[in-house]
């Protein structure tokens, strides 16, 4: 009777990660073009005035840009929600 039950324990903590994680994926593809837009808002503001270039915010950018990328083609949800929620607010 344990088995079953830390079976169907198990089921359930499985079901609850796919949903969650489901609902991480779906929210990061709601905010993907968000992210990109604002991301390229950003370097070009940051580049509008070639004499004052803060060159961090810029290499930052685009290196949040990558890893969001990197880790949507992975399916890490969480980290690719992480620094949009980031950039966004």
């Amino acid at each position: 009777m344990m088995n079953e039950e830390a079976y169907q324990d198990q089921m359930d903590d499985d079901a609850q990660f796919e949903a969650e994680q489901q609902a991480l994926s779906d929210a990061v593809f709601e905010m993907e073009e968000e992210f990109y837009e604002m991301a390229a808002s950003i370097i070009a503001c940051e580049v509008e005035d070639y004499n004052d270039i803060n060159w961090d915010v810029v290499d930052e950018t685009v290196q949040d840009g990558k890893n969001v990328t990197k880790y949507i083609e992975e399916a890490e949800w969480e980290k690719a929600h992480d620094i949009m929620i980031e950039t966004l607010m």
